[in-house]
Formats: structure tokens, C-alpha cells, sequence
């Protein structure tokens, strides 16, 4: 059974009646083949590196810091999301949502240099 509202009825029942397409055989190694034959350059993993290390420090510094405050946060969110709580209240420190969102990109442009060279 599938937990929808009422108002998305109308619309899970539109998308559900869609019948998946799989991708054309042999998709996946064309892009594979593609991205591998592009040049790879030293630039994506020192964009990365820009990107990730000053948001590691950030963190580590951070957590140095107020580990006790990151620790409660967490603590926080892990029992708001299990409890399934709608009118939950939390803060989040928008620095820790960048730094963290800039690890993530900084990952990211680290993967795609590290899949050319496979």
C-alpha cells in the first residue's frame, strides 16, 4: 500500500500508469566511453581540493570547538526523524549548511576527474 494524500491521488495514479522505459542498450557504456575520452585535467582535482579542504577544516574546527552543540543538533534531528514529528523545531547554523554543501561539490568534481582516469 502505498502512503499517498488525498490530494496526490490524482497524480500518483497518472505517473503510475506510466510504464518505465528502459534506456537503450549499450547507454550506459556510450556516456562511459564518452566521459573517459575526455581530456582529464589537473585543474578539476585542484578545484576540488579548493572546494573540500577549506569546508574539512571548517568542520573539523567546528566540531573542535562545539562538538557538544554539533552532537545535541544531531542528536536532535535523529530523534525529530524517528518520531516523525511534524511540528519540529530545530536551528541549523547556515555556515555548517555551506560548508558541508561545498564538500559536496568539492566531492563531486573530485569523482567526475577520478572517472576519466579509470
Amino acid at each position: 500500500m502505498i502512503d499517498v494524500d488525498r490530494d496526490e491521488t490524482s497524480f500518483d495514479r497518472v505517473f503510475g500508469a506510466i510504464a518505465p522505459i528502459a534506456p537503450p542498450i549499450g547507454f550506459r557504456d556510450a556516456v562511459m566511453r564518452r566521459v573517459r575520452s575526455d581530456t582529464w585535467s589537473a585543474a578539476e582535482i585542484a578545484l576540488a581540493i579548493a572546494l573540500a579542504l577549506p569546508s574539512l577544516a571548517f568542520l573539523a574546527w567546528d566540531f573542535a570547538s562545539e562538538g557538544i552543540d554539533l552532537e545535541n543538533a544531531i542528536g536532535n534531528l535523529l530523534t525529530i526523524s524517528a518520531v516523525g514529528g511534524d511540528q519540529a523545531f530545530f536551528s541549523v547554523d547556515g555556515v555548517l549548511v555551506v560548508a558541508f554543501a561545498l564538500l559536496g561539490l568539492g566531492a563531486l568534481v573530485a569523482s567526475h576527474a577520478l572517472l576519466r582516469r579509470l
